[in-house]
């Protein structure tokens, strides 16, 4: 970003050959496209391999280990890994399901497989499943726990449970009986709890004993949640007729903000050098950036696509963005 213009990189995924590969300049006061130069960042040769006939690209996952970025393929049966130095496709994981959550300690991807019931840990030096643990009910989302070195996955209707992966092992170590269902995640690193949404209710885990500690009603629509953790609140996306964002303050657990956003709110995402929270609209191709001082939209940015997730890497300044039933994935670098 550099006098509030925002750069947009956008290539396909069936085609890498095809041309020309463009990135547009834009404005971030209006959103207009300034210029657009041909053939940056990915070459025509700079695809390593390539996926045909690929749809619906969904959760996405960094590794800052490798700079790779990991994304679910294939409407969430495979993975897809990505060299963030140049953008383009290093191998494809088959199998591998929708990955969410990153293990610095074991430098693996835990991938979700929310039909079978399965959690697919991928070996990020191999780039290949290492262990697959059968938890057996309807998944989601799942969270890392520096502290206790767990993985939390969150389970959608009927399942009831988060589930508990002590990551040492690879195995099962607990099922928390919550209110409700919460298939989004978010980890507060302060009170170390973690905070489930999705549901009717907005969950909260105790994660020093790996238990239950209580649940309060937000609104009857409740999807994606993000953990801030400068002010220390949690921001949950609605998306109903409302298409609101609000902001829980984790002291309390009060409602103290509620942000106008997008057409149909699901994914936010954080970034941790502008504070910053990314809501995309599934609806209306835009992004909404909040401002966490004010909580406010101080800018809403246009994209090319419909978007579903959106993943920001602080060590690039750059947001990944995946749209709904496509193979594009856009790239915003600040």
């Amino acid at each position: 970003k550099k006098n509030k213009e925002w750069y947009a990189v956008e290539f396909g995924f069936n085609n890498p050959t095809q041309l020309p590969y463009t990135l547009d300049l834009f404005n971030g006061y209006n959103q207009t496209p300034v210029q657009t130069y041909p053939n940056p960042i990915v070459p025509p040769n700079g695809v390593t391999s390539s996926v045909n006939g690929t749809i619906a690209l969904g959760s996405t996952v960094y590794n800052p280990v490798n700079n790779f970025l990991y994304v679910s393929d294939n409407n969430g049966l495979d993975t897809l890994v990505i060299n963030c130095l140049d953008n383009s496709i290093v191998t494809t994981i088959t199998g591998a399901a929708s990955p969410h959550a990153y293990n610095p300690v074991n430098n693996s991807i835990y991938c979700v497989d929310g039909v079978g019931g399965f959690v697919y840990v991928v070996n990020c030096s191999t780039n290949t499943i290492s262990n697959t643990i059968n938890v057996g009910s309807a998944l989601h989302q799942a969270v890392y726990n520096p502290v206790n070195n767990k993985i939390y996955v969150g389970g959608q209707s009927p399942n009831q449970n988060i589930t508990v992966i002590n990551c040492s092992t690879n195995t099962i170590s607990s099922l928390i009986n919550i209110s409700g269902t919460s298939p989004y995640l978010a980890y507060n690193s302060l009170s170390n709890n973690i905070y489930g949404s999705g549901g009717t209710n907005i969950n909260i885990v105790n994660c020093n004993t790996d238990s239950f500690s209580g649940s309060f009603f937000l609104t009857n629509t409740d999807e994606g949640i993000v953990y801030n953790p400068l002010n220390n609140c949690m921001y949950v996306s609605e998306s109903g007729s409302s298409n609101n964002v609000n902001v829980i303050n984790c002291i309390n657990n009060s409602l103290t903000a509620t942000i106008s956003v997008g057409n149909l709110p699901v994914f936010l995402s954080y970034n941790s050098l502008s504070n910053l929270v990314y809501s995309t609209s599934v609806v209306d191709k835009t992004i909404s950036e909040i401002d966490c001082y004010s909580n406010t939209v101080s800018s809403t940015i246009s994209v090319p696509n419909d978007c579903i997730t959106s993943t920001f890497v602080p060590q690039l300044n750059t947001l990944y963005v995946t749209n709904n039933g496509s193979n594009i994935l856009d790239v915003l670098a600040s």
